[in-house]
């Protein structure tokens, strides 16, 4: 299995802003990443947030906005968590429960 990581929504504006303090290390880890066949996995909410954030503060173009979640939903090496009612019960129920880590690593395994 490839290795995976999630990426949240400061990692995603550290990627598309060059102004970002962490974009260069974010773009070269993205780079290295991807050439070991790693995937990166998100959640919609996360793209949500980031077209707000791509909105406000940061006031780039509708189509510069497009363009990075385009990217983001087309790319065959980033999968894309759907959030239901159902998998925010269980995030809950494991956060309640474990450490953070343990949680997510509990979530990736009841989604597959």
């Amino acid at each position: 299995m490839p290795p995976e990581i999630f990426a949240d929504t400061a990692g995603w504006a550290h990627y598309f802003i060059r102004t970002e303090p962490f974009h260069q290390l974010a773009n070269a880890f993205v780079h290295e990443f991807r050439r070991q066949g790693g995937r990166i996995v998100t959640t919609n909410y996360v793209l949500a947030e980031l077209a707000a954030l791509l909105h406000s503060p940061f006031r780039l173009s509708k189509a510069r906005q497009i363009r990075y979640l385009s990217a983001i939903k087309h790319a065959r090496w980033i999968d894309i968590v759907h959030i239901n009612q159902e998998y925010d019960q269980l995030a809950w129920e494991l956060f309640r429960q474990c450490h953070i880590g343990q949680m997510f690593d509990g979530i990736h395994k009841r989604m597959e």
